[in-house]
């Protein structure tokens, strides 16, 4: 699990990357709507600000693995197994 500061850091460093970009953010494709919709629960509300700000879907692939690297080990099984269960 990385330390906090570090994980902020790193989505500092992506929120960097969005507003670099140049062109008009395209309407999220549905898998990422559904990422995103699954993830708002648990997500800390500077992360969903972040997601709202990311442009391209490599972005949005390197925020969802830093979420969760950003995690306990075992909570994104535990996560899955709790939406599977509902």
């Amino acid at each position: 699990m990385l330390p906090a500061g570090l994980c902020v850091a790193a989505l500092a460093l992506l929120a960097g990357l969005a507003s670099a970009a140049t062109a008009p953010q395209p309407r999220l494709a549905d898998f990422y709507e559904a990422r995103i919709a699954e993830l708002e629960p648990i997500a800390r509300p500077e992360e969903l600000d972040l997601w709202a700000r990311l442009e391209s879907d490599d972005d949005r692939e390197r925020f969802l693995r830093e979420f969760w690297r950003a995690r306990p080990e075992g909570a994104r099984a535990a996560f899955r197994r709790n939406l599977e269960d509902a």
